[in-house]
């Protein structure tokens, strides 16, 4: 039987610290941490830090495109497929709700982001990093809602996702759910049919 091939060191060493970084900034921000500090947490020095990674903003955004991958594993699935309209927002709906429970650092990445509103940042975020994604998926949709902005559906979509996952925390302590718990089904169902409700009452 042939082996599989073994992966070079350097690329593991290199996905290793890739990870570590995506949780390093979800945790402390952008500007919450040097690359000083960054290879301390990851245990190497800064000169073998940078012989993978350049610059701190080089790594920042190589970790935010590699968490939103990690979240947005479905996506080329979903584009394949043939939808009516309800099956697409419910399709769409329950593709983000995956994204956003798979990918905790991606999801703590944009928030943060949004918080702090440094433009080139949310400006790399929309062009590089949701935006192909969005822009895909409004293509597929439009037909199915030739009435509709397909875009506007889709940022619809994303905002309620986001919002249940930030207000998650808290929530608990106003419904009496347990902190932090959330019933990603739930979500979705709620998420699909309430947007359903508003654009057929439209």
């Amino acid at each position: 039987m042939n082996k599989l091939p073994t992966p070079h060191p350097s690329t593991d060493t290199r996905e290793h610290l890739l990870r570590l970084a995506i949780r390093l900034f979800a945790e402390r921000g952008y500007n919450g941490l040097t690359m000083r500090d960054l290879a301390e947490a990851c245990a190497v020095t800064a000169p073998a830090f940078y012989y993978y990674f350049p610059s701190k903003e080089s790594l920042y955004r190589e970790a935010v495109r590699a968490a939103f991958a990690v979240g947005m594993q479905g996506i080329d699935e979903l584009v394949q497929r043939e939808y009516d309209f309800e099956g697409f927002v419910y399709t769409f709906t329950k593709l983000l709700v995956d994204a956003f429970a798979r990918s905790e650092g991606f999801r703590t990445l944009l928030i943060r982001e949004l918080l702090n509103n440094n433009a080139a940042h949310l400006a790399f975020i929309g062009e590089e990093v949701l935006g192909p994604a969005m822009r895909r998926i409004a293509e597929l949709a439009q037909p199915l809602m030739p009435a509709e902005d397909a875009r506007l559906v889709g940022y619809s979509v994303l905002s309620l996702v986001i919002g249940q996952f930030t207000l998650a925390p808290v929530r608990g302590y106003v419904s009496g759910d347990r902190p932090g718990e959330l019933d990603a089904g739930q979500v979705v169902e709620h998420v699909a049919r309430l947007l359903l409700h508003g654009i057929r009452r439209g």
